[in-house]
């Protein structure tokens, strides 16, 4: 289920950036949708892994996922080249707790694995208006002709890629947390 898939992938990005980041250390970060990249900053679910998605909602409060101007801070410049066409960006985030909030982690992931084990599905209210919106996305594609069997939407879970995604969260949270400690802004830009 977990797999690298050629195919359109649509779902959730989120992005772990801190003041003093490298334009490498920012690269590493795109990792071509891998859920198993919490150890550079990123973290990916497609819009079919509806546990994962509802994890991330638990996790992460609303603010984060509706965003105002108001609730950004710019931690840096980086650089992207769209097209031969290279601009500077700033990079912005909304602050995140990571250690204070890793108790509350632990506690989610105990869950998450748990329903996996036992083919519960997890209920967010936000999770929910996404995965209807990602369904509607899926079938405008195949409406407008495109092969729906290349459109990435993996339903069971199976518990070793519960275990990876998992682990990619933890990992997410010891780099926040590692950047925290050494008094850093830092927090995470959401996508989706």
């Amino acid at each position: 289920m977990f797999q690298e898939h050629g195919g359109v992938i649509i779902g959730t990005d989120i992005y772990l950036h801190w003041k003093g980041q490298t334009d490498e250390e920012t690269e590493k970060q795109s990792t071509g949708f891998s859920i198993s990249s919490g150890d550079v900053g990123y973290l990916r679910a497609s819009i079919g892994m509806h546990n994962e998605n509802a994890l991330l909602r638990e996790i992460f409060p609303k603010k984060y996922w509706e965003p105002k101007e108001k609730d950004f801070v710019v931690v840096g410049k980086t650089t992207y080249d769209f097209d031969k066409d290279k601009k500077e960006y700033d990079v912005k985030i909304i602050p995140y707790n990571f250690k204070e909030n890793f108790p509350k982690l632990k506690t989610l992931l105990s869950r998450y694995l748990l329903y996996n084990i036992e083919g519960v599905e997890l209920r967010h209210e936000g999770a929910k208006s996404q995965v209807d919106m990602g369904e509607n996305i899926v079938k405008a594609l195949g409406n407008l002709g495109f092969d729906k069997s290349n459109i990435y939407s993996p339903g069971e879970q199976d518990i070793e890629g519960a275990i990876m995604f998992a682990n990619s969260m933890l990992n997410f949270f010891y780099l926040g947390i590692e950047k925290q400690e050494k008094k850093l802004k830092v927090g995470i830009y959401i996508s989706w």
